[in-house]
C-alpha cells in the first residue's frame, strides 16, 4: 500500500500540472464539405445532382478503424451514386488522383429529391496508418462519384474542424433529459462553412435549438436536435449535421478566439409539464472523448492504454454510473514549453512514440512541435519522472 501511496501522490501532482485548455477533441478527428465547386482546380461541376454533404471521420484509439458518418441533399431524383470514397494523396489545389483508387469506401447514399440521407459506417483497412498520414498532412479528400459525373459530381478535402462544445442542460431540475452540442467551422478562410450537431437523450423529436453567437448579430436557428446514437441502432442510421456552406457571416463569428455561443432548445413535454434544454458552447477541452452507451471507464482506459483508477481520477463523478452524452477525459492535455520536444516528453512520462501517436491522432508531425501545442499523454506512471529527474513510482 506504501508502494501505490508514493505513486498516487505523483499521480495527483501530475494531474493539477497538466489540466489545460487546449485543441478539440470530442468533435470528429476530420470532417470535410462537400460542394460540387471543389473539382480538380476549383472547377465548378455543372448539374452534380446534390446541394452538398458533410463527413465526420472519427479515429478508432487503436488506429486500425476509423467510422464515417456521412450525409448528402439532393437535387434531383435522376443521380445515380457509383460509389464514394476517401481519395488522395492531394491538397485541395491539385490534381486529384484518381488511377490509385479508393483509398477507404465509405459506402452509398440515395437520398431522394430535395432530401438529405445520412450513413454511419465503420470502416478498416490494413494500410490505415498511411492513410491517416494523409488526412493529418491535409492529403485526403472525399470524393462521391455518379453515372453522370464518373469523375466526381462533389468533393471535399479532410481538415481538422476548429471544435466548440457544451453541455445542454434543463431549466426544470426534475427534468430527465440533457444534452451536448458541437459546433464545428472551417480552419480554412476559403472555406467558410460551418457544422452543427446537437444531440439529446431521452428521445426530443420534433425539438429544434437556436444557437446566438455571443458578441454578434448572428443566430442560427432550426437546428434540429438528433436523437442520441445507441450502441444497437443500425449502422445505416447516421446523424444528421446542420450544415451552412461558405456562410461568411457565422464563419467568421465562430472564428473569433474566446467565442461563445448560446443554445436554447424549443419547448418539450416532460413530467406532465414541459422544459426545454439550454446551455453555452465554448472552445472544447482537448483530450476528451464524448461517452456513448458503449463507453465506460474501462472500455476508455484499454482504448487508450491507461487503467481505469486514472481516467477516474480525471473525470468528476461516480465510476460506475456516467450519463451518455458526457465529455470524458481519457489523457492529459499537456502544452509545450519551450526548449521541450517529443523525445523529452516521451522520456519524461515513459512513453513510446507509437504511445503518443495513438493518443495524438491529428497531430501532423511529432518532431516539429512549437510553444503552446497541446498534446495528450497517457503516462506510464512507473517510468515517469518528476521535474527533479527521479521517478513518482518506486518499487
Amino acid at each position: 500500500m506504501a508502494r501505490w501511496r508514493a505513486c498516487a501522490a505523483g499521480t495527483v501532482t501530475l494531474l493539477a500540472a497538466l489540466l489545460i485548455d487546449g485543441a478539440a477533441a470530442t468533435c470528429p478527428t476530420f470532417v470535410a464539405w462537400l460542394d460540387a465547386s471543389k473539382n480538380r482546380h476549383g472547377e465548378t461541376v455543372a448539374n452534380s445532382g446534390y446541394s452538398g454533404g458533410f463527413v465526420a471521420v472519427t479515429v478508432a484509439p487503436d488506429r486500425k478503424s476509423v467510422v464515417v458518418n456521412w450525409q448528402l441533399t439532393a437535387t434531383s431524383a435522376n443521380v445515380k451514386m457509383r460509389s464514394a470514397g476517401i481519395y488522395g494523396p492531394a491538397r485541395k489545389d491539385q490534381e486529384k488522383p484518381m488511377s490509385a483508387g479508393v483509398l477507404l469506401d465509405i459506402g452509398e447514399l440515395e437520398p431522394g429529391n430535395g432530401d438529405t440521407a445520412a450513413l454511419r459506417k465503420k470502416v478498416e483497412s490494413p494500410q490505415m496508418e498511411h492513410i491517416l498520414t494523409f488526412m493529418r498532412e491535409g492529403y485526403a479528400y472525399v470524393n462521391v462519384l455518379t453515372d453522370q459525373h464518373p469523375k466526381g459530381a462533389v468533393r471535399g478535402q479532410l481538415v481538422v474542424p476548429k471544435c466548440m462544445d457544451g453541455a445542454i442542460s434543463p431549466t426544470i431540475n426534475t427534468t430527465e433529459h440533457y444534452g451536448f452540442a458541437h459546433i464545428m467551422a472551417s480552419p480554412d478562410s476559403d472555406d467558410k462553412s460551418v457544422a452543427f450537431l446537437i444531440q439529446a437523450a431521452p428521445d426530443t423529436t420534433g425539438v429544434t435549438a437556436t444557437l446566438d453567437v455571443t458578441g454578434s448579430s448572428v443566430v442560427v436557428a432550426g437546428v434540429p436536435v438528433q436523437k442520441e446514437m445507441k450502441a444497437d441502432s443500425s449502422i445505416a442510421a447516421g446523424l444528421h449535421y446542420h450544415v451552412l456552406y461558405d456562410h461568411a457571416a457565422e464563419w467568421e463569428a465562430l472564428s473569433h478566439a474566446g467565442q461563445t455561443v448560446e443554445v436554447e432548445t424549443t419547448t418539450f413535454s416532460a413530467n406532465g409539464g414541459s422544459d426545454k434544454l439550454v446551455g453555452v458552447a465554448a472552445k472544447a477541452h482537448p483530450c476528451r472523448l464524448l461517452s456513448s452507451v458503449e463507453d465506460t471507464l474501462f472500455t476508455t482506459a484499454k482504448a487508450f492504454g491507461n487503467d481505469w483508477l486514472s481516467v477516474w481520477s480525471m473525470n468528476p463523478g461516480n465510476p460506475d454510473h456516467r450519463r451518455t452524452l458526457t465529455p470524458r477525459y481519457y489523457a492529459h492535455p499537456l502544452e509545450v514549453m519551450s526548449g521541450e520536444t517529443a523525445e523529452q516528453i516521451m522520456r519524461r512520462f515513459g512513453i513510446s512514440e507509437d504511445e503518443l501517436v495513438r493518443s495524438n491522432p491529428t497531430v501532423k508531425d511529432l518532431h516539429a512541435l512549437k510553444v503552446g501545442d497541446t498534446l495528450c499523454v497517457v503516462p506510464n506512471f512507473w517510468q515517469t519522472m518528476g521535474g527533479n529527474g527521479a521517478k513518482i513510482c518506486f518499487m
